[in-house]
């Protein structure tokens, strides 16, 4: 019983590691330093579009949180849209969050980068979200 146990364990995080490598081959890779950000913090945001599938026509920055006591997400909030130029691969951004983020009574802040690329003869989004630079 133990081993099946700890067996489920492995097979459950070998399987979340392969669906954020997949999401990072569609999408590229985000990353936000320092992690635990709040309104009014200095942070570095880097989007690296050279594992995506689809190369991006704009980057956007978006955050998200969950509101204290409750846990339900709070809605999105746009902090930087980027047009990504054909040749581009990297995109990196020195900002301070806007300190209104302290305002909206969130416990703590998630970052995610929405890519629109061309595929298909559609428009398409989707979106990764941000690790720790």
């Amino acid at each position: 019983m133990h081993f099946s146990t700890i067996l489920t364990a492995i097979i459950s995080a070998s399987s979340m590691a392969l669906e954020i490598r997949q999401e990072a081959a569609r999408f590229g890779i985000a990353m936000v330093h320092p992690r635990n950000f709040t309104g009014g913090s200095d942070v570095v945001i880097s989007y690296n579009a050279s594992t995506a599938r689809h190369h991006p026509k704009f980057v956007d920055f978006y955050v998200q949180g969950a509101f204290a006591g409750t846990s339900n997400l709070s809605p999105w909030f746009l902090i930087q849209r980027n047009d990504f130029a054909p040749d581009q691969q990297f995109l990196e951004l020195n900002m301070t969050m806007p300190a209104a983020l302290n305002n909206v009574g969130v416990s703590g802040w998630g970052l995610t980068a929405w890519v629109t690329f061309d595929a298909d003869g559609l428009t398409q989004i989707g979106g990764i979200q941000a690790g720790n630079a």
